[in-house]
């Protein structure tokens, strides 16, 4: 497995080598999968160790526009919309948690470039510092297996692509993704839960 990088647009492609083809058997997206996804957001953000970061909630509309999103089998972002956004393909043969689990876990793995306690531009980072981004609350993803799907001039056969939509959105320029150090962990009326903040903040 090996990342490849197409700028300017910050987008995560994974390709797994095939040496067979992948059967057309058809998969079920249900709530158990959406919970997945945002166990694995909320695991990633609950390690930082930074305060005020929000515990994300899964939102349907959002899920609903990643899900139109994918089945175009078009690799690339949306206009710009208002919504963070993650991308990731993979031609893995692995069942679809595995899956799941190797591109959500790509994009963290770019933690490591970026220093997040001084850095306000994404950079090399994007795709982590949309998943911790502290004042994102919503999150919706959807993954879609495509029969043919172009990433710039290659193509790819029965890949899986996954897209994830944010609210609000992160990577603002001129900003942090979080603060390591406030005068609260969370803002009145919210509850801390394995180190993020959930609930409503009072205004």
């Amino acid at each position: 497995m090996f990342p490849l990088r197409q700028r300017p647009l910050c987008l995560t492609i994974i390709v797994i080598c095939m040496m067979a083809w992948l059967s057309h058997a058809q998969f079920c997206y249900n709530q158990e999968t959406s919970d997945f996804i945002l166990k694995i957001h909320n695991r990633i953000r609950s390690a930082v160790g930074g305060c005020r970061i929000n515990k994300l909630e899964n939102d349907e509309e959002l899920e609903e526009k990643a899900k139109n999103w994918t089945e175009r089998c078009e690799f690339k972002h949306r206009e710009k919309d208002g919504y963070g956004e993650n991308l990731g393909l993979s031609t893995s043969k692995k069942n679809l948690t595995a899956i799941i689990a190797q591109l959500t876990e790509a994009w963290a793995q770019e933690s490591s470039l970026c220093n997040h306690q001084t850095q306000t531009r994404c950079g090399d980072c994007c795709h982590y510092s949309q998943i911790v981004w502290s004042t994102t609350v919503k999150l919706g993803c959807y993954i879609t297996r495509c029969p043919l799907i172009k990433v710039g001039k290659k193509e790819y056969k029965n890949a899986w692509f996954l897209a994830c939509f944010y609210t609000p959105r992160g990577n603002n320029s001129g900003k942090k993704a979080y603060e390591i150090v406030c005068e609260t962990k969370c803002m009145e009326g919210q509850i801390e839960e394995n180190g993020l903040c959930a609930g409503a903040a009072r205004d």
